[in-house]
């Protein structure tokens, strides 16, 4: 089952437990279960969605509940990284679609935020496509959402962006003398670009980095064992 962004959102979770690991940590009161619990047999929502319609709780409560209860990392909104790993297999439709956004690339394993961290098609769809192991962090939706935003947002990662802005600066004049390419050479956005470079790669556990200029065009490419 695939996430959703509406606000009444409620992931996966063993609610017997997961309702005991929110009264243990005074997340809700103990006192609203039995409204919560009547609302149940009414409409026949599970009880930790009558527990949210009631406002009894909330999803970021529920979701650090859910967090602590399997032993996950909870990530908050400002610990959300400021370069996006370089993953073109993962679009922002897809992300959006999943509630998961990818916080970094270290070695083999891809760690990803998800507001549903319990849904094993997420887990299972994210290593068939990157081919790497996937550790999970729990966040919440409107976290998450900002950070595919931010990170994805239709331009690309931050490198694509820088490249596009590169472009812009430069210009329609094809003549470039070779001093002022020197010059350019030094310039602040061209110093972005290689931090970048450099940063993606070593977010990838990459151990070389190719370029490749064309006419037109520029190809980076990335060694990660042995491999292009």
């Amino acid at each position: 089952m695939a996430a959703s962004a509406d606000p009444l959102f409620v992931p996966l979770c063993e609610p017997e437990t997961l309702i005991r690991c929110l009264v243990a940590n005074r997340l809700v009161a103990s006192e609203a279960l039995r409204p919560a619990a009547e609302r149940s047999a009414r409409t026949g929502e599970p009880l930790v969605e009558a527990l949210l319609q009631l406002r009894s709780v909330s999803l970021e409560d529920l979701l650090q509940a859910i967090a602590l209860e399997n032993n996950l990392p909870y990530l908050f909104a400002e610990e959300f990284p400021t370069l996006a790993p370089a993953l073109p297999q993962l679009s922002s439709k897809y992300l959006r679609r999943y509630l998961a956004c990818p916080i970094s690339v270290e070695g083999r394993v891809l760690t990803v935020a998800t507001a549903d961290p319990l849904n094993p098609m997420l887990v299972d769809d994210l290593r068939q496509l990157t081919g790497l192991e996937v550790r999970v962090v729990v966040s919440t939706p409107r976290a998450i959402l900002e950070a595919i935003d931010r990170l994805y947002d239709g331009s690309g990662t931050g490198l694509s962006r820088l490249v596009e802005g590169l472009e812009d600066e430069r210009g329609e004049e094809p003549d470039e003398d070779l001093d002022h390419v020197r010059d350019m050479a030094l310039e602040a956005p061209v110093v972005r670009l290689v931090n970048l470079l450099i940063e993606n790669a070593i977010a990838a556990g990459a151990s070389d980095i190719h370029i490749e200029p064309f006419e037109d065009t520029l190809r980076v490419r990335y060694r990660i064992d042995g491999i292009l």
